[in-house]
């Protein structure tokens, strides 16, 4: 130092600290405005502009006090000196804290922050983060200029680009609301097929929920209907409660007149469903059927088949149709005073033969212990455990365990497990207590067999396990689809 002039290196120091803080401010009143216009920094700078502001800017400030300081130490006695010092600790102090909260800060920054990243289509992917935030939803932005980024809003040709990607079909648009700017409805339809116009509803993350499989289905399905019902009307439903990925907002409608229409109802639908999946387009696209079991209150008469994708042909099985309308009738329709177990409807005194057919448990167990139990001297027996789980009692005896010597009481028992995987068949399990003589406790218990019974033709298939480990016989996997 001469002459008493500050050091370059302090100068140069204080001056770095001043731009700093000037483009630092200008960054945050800047980005504040743009933001009112759905407009952001690009991520590359906004990461550079942090680390400006909550690293680098303190720093500077901090190296330019304790030089300054130093300097000033120099020409200074006594008191100044004091204070100078105290200055000093104070500020390392201060910038030792706000580094730690800096670093905690840029930290939770980076841990939830995505990189920007091109897309085919031109847009830039970045997302919310995780701490300090709502959640971590993806959000989609438009790049602006080369230093900023914008909400991205769709507008009808990106709405027709991404249908035509998701369909390979190319796509006319036919109408658009007058909604909020951007985020509006939009009808669209198959170039050359007008009367395939569907609904697209985009959102701010790019989904495109539409309704063209099922508007393509349903003609599908009406078309089909002329050959297989033709005296049946086939009707459209607004179904907008549907769950199914492509938020399907109507689905065609098959009336099932009664309980003695099930059978024929079932049929038909299972017809109608090979039909359209002839076509290759629903190997990945899902679309519904939907069957109306009159008679019932209005809110619970709706059944709702889903075909192609990740369903299948599943429903082209008439009888897992049959079940599924057999089961809302059961525990829905209205019973009489007098019909506390089934019924055709209010004040009606028809009971239902749970045990007549097999496609009810009850059934399908009173096929099962003709065919498997009733020839070995068994007694048929059946009840519901506290769970409401129906099971036979076959009857008790007495049997010894290879592992234990004496002789044991013995109960059988045959519980109802579940349906089988393909949804054809019930199963069953057999099991043996084992009791020590004069107790009442269960000491073990074990696995004679299990068994499937066709819901359709009644046919049984013993599986031959005896752990539910164990892979069951060849027709046993065949009949339910599972080991």
């Amino acid at each position: 130092m001469k002459n008493g002039r500050v050091p370059q290196r302090i100068r140069i120091c204080a001056g770095l600290a001043v731009v700093s803080a000037c483009a630092y401010g200008a960054y945050v009143v800047s980005g504040v405005v743009l933001k009112g216009q759905e407009i952001y920094y690009r991520s590359w700078l906004d990461c550079m502009m942090r680390v400006l502001g909550q690293l680098v800017l303190p720093t500077l400030v901090l190296t330019a006090i304790c030089m300054s300081a130093s300097f000033c130490k120099r020409t200074a006695e006594g008191g100044k000196r004091t204070w100078l010092t105290l200055l000093t600790a104070v500020s390392g102090t201060v910038y030792g804290i706000g580094m730690v909260a800096a670093v905690l800060g840029m930290l939770l920054y980076f841990v939830g922050f995505e990189w920007e990243s091109k897309r085919e289509d031109g847009f830039l992917l970045g997302t919310e983060h995780i701490f300090l935030d709502s959640g971590s939803w993806l959000t989609y932005y438009e790049e602006y200029t080369a230093f900023t980024k914008k909400l991205y809003k769709p507008t009808a040709e990106s709405v027709r680009y991404e249908m035509e990607r998701e369909y390979g079909i190319r796509m006319e648009i036919a109408w658009q609301s007058k909604g909020q700017e951007g985020f509006q409805l939009y009808r669209l339809y198959p170039a050359g097929e007008p009367e395939l116009t569907f609904l697209v509803n985009p959102d701010k993350y790019r989904n495109f929920p539409n309704e063209y499989v099922q508007v393509r289905a349903n003609k599908a399905l009406r078309a089909a209907g002329k050959e297989i019902c033709p005296g049946r009307d086939l009707y459209m439903i607004d179904g907008t409660d549907s769950t199914a990925a492509n938020q399907i907002l109507e689905s065609t409608l098959l009336v099932c007149e009664g309980r003695e229409d099930i059978d024929t109802c079932s049929g038909i639908a299972a017809q109608l469903i090979e039909t359209v999946l002839k076509d290759p387009f629903y190997e990945k696209q899902q679309a519904l059927i939907s069957i109306s079991c009159e008679g019932l209150e209005e809110g619970i008469r709706l059944v709702r088949f889903a075909f192609g994708g990740s369903e299948g042909g599943k429903y082209t099985e008439a009888s897992l149709i049959k079940k599924a309308l057999l089961d809302n009738y059961d525990w829905n329709e209205i019973k009489g005073p007098e019909d506390q177990n089934g019924g055709a409807g209010a004040g009606s005194t028809t009971v239902i033969d749970y045990e007549a057919s097999t496609f009810y448990v009850e059934g399908a167990y009173k096929v099962l212990y003709e065919e498997q139990f009733e020839a070995q001297g068994y007694v048929y027996e059946t009840d519901y455990n506290a769970k409401g789980n129906f099971y036979g009692i076959l009857g008790e005896g007495t049997d010894t365990l290879s592992s234990v010597p004496g002789t044991f009481d013995t109960q059988d028992t045959v519980v109802y497990d579940r349906l089988s995987k393909n949804g054809k068949c019930y199963l069953f399990v057999q099991y043996r207590d084992y009791y020590e003589q004069g107790e009442q406790n269960v000491y073990t218990t074990g696995i004679l067999d299990m068994y499937a019974v066709d819901m359709e033709t009644g046919e049984v298939y013993a599986s031959g396990r005896h752990a539910w480990s164990d892979v069951g016989s060849k027709d046993y996997c065949d009949a339910t689809g599972e080991p």
